[in-house]
């Protein structure tokens, strides 16, 4: 799989070309495609957040603390953090990259979002849009890699993807450049168009 730079280069980019086309504020776009670009690795005991929350880096300390966390927000939280408790549940439960790097996962945490943009409005709307966007670009990226993912899970335990790079390697390091120069080339392409920014 891709490492968390490339995750959050990518994320973070994507962010600006959609904030650029669509003329949203483009710090607020990009503070949440940063936050997305780690969630998909939430399942793993190596990932950025985990290394943070986590006491003891184990596959079954990581079970255990988000099994707790999403029940007691499934059992006493409100509806949004209800989904979210279902999310963290299903992402302890499934292993590395099944199902928050699935589909179904992504329609999960699509919903997740969906349901947040239409309680509240301004900034936060425009970071949780950028969440969507940064969880997205992690999903596409690691289809690149030479592992691929479960997209179809749990239907299917079956990687599918791309197959073209390799962590840490070469081959990451030219998907690196070659998508910043592309998302480079849609930015700019866009403010042309516009001719105009907005920050915030």
């Amino acid at each position: 799989m891709p490492t968390n730079k490339t995750h959050t280069i990518t994320g973070t980019g994507a962010s600006m070309v959609v904030a650029a086309a669509l003329q949203l504020p483009i710090i607020p776009m990009v503070i949440g495609a940063v936050a997305g670009s780690v969630i998909p690795d939430i399942d793993s005991e190596k990932s950025v957040i985990n290394s943070k929350i986590l006491i003891f880096k184990k596959r079954t300390a990581l079970k255990i603390t988000y099994s707790i966390i999403g029940l007691a927000a499934i059992i006493y939280g409100s509806i949004s953090l209800k989904l979210m408790g279902i999310f963290l549940v299903l992402a302890a439960i499934s292993g590395h990259r099944k199902f928050t790097h699935s589909f179904l996962g992504f329609l999960s945490f699509c919903s997740i979002c969906l349901y947040v943009l239409y309680s509240y409005s301004g900034i936060i709307r425009h970071m949780v849009f950028g969440l969507i966007i940064g969880y997205g670009t992690h999903i596409l990226a690691d289809s690149f890699s030479n592992h691929g993912i479960e997209l179809l899970w749990p239907m299917y335990e079956k990687n599918y993807g791309f197959r073209l790079i390799r962590t840490g390697k070469m081959s990451e390091h030219i998907f690196l450049v070659i998508s910043s120069i592309l998302m480079y080339i849609l930015f700019n392409r866009f403010f042309k168009t516009a001719g105009k920014i907005v920050w915030f």
